[in-house]
């Protein structure tokens, strides 16, 4: 009985968080972000929020991503990366 209890919880525990974060992705544009590009934008910046717009531009030397954010303490700033995920600046 105990062990059907805490499998439940936890069931819903991770359908919850999967559930949040669909929604983050929906609300900030993300899912149009390839996921390397994710990956290192949380890498990099663990606790920040990705605002919209996030603009796409393709360039010479290949697709980059701009992203404007805002930091924990409420500071914004933008971050750009290329396709592969690989921080081109960031201020």
């Amino acid at each position: 009985m105990r062990k059907a209890f805490v499998l439940l919880l936890l069931t819903g525990l991770a359908a919850c968080a999967s559930n949040q974060q669909s929604d983050r992705n929906q609300n900030s544009g993300e899912s149009k972000i390839p996921s390397d590009v994710q990956a290192a934008f949380y890498s990099e910046h663990p606790y920040a929020k990705m605002n919209n717009p996030t603009e796409r531009d393709t360039q010479q030397d290949g697709t980059v991503y701009t992203i404007p954010y805002t930091r924990s303490d409420g500071s914004t700033g933008v971050a750009v990366y290329t396709s592969m995920g690989v921080l081109r600046s960031d201020n």
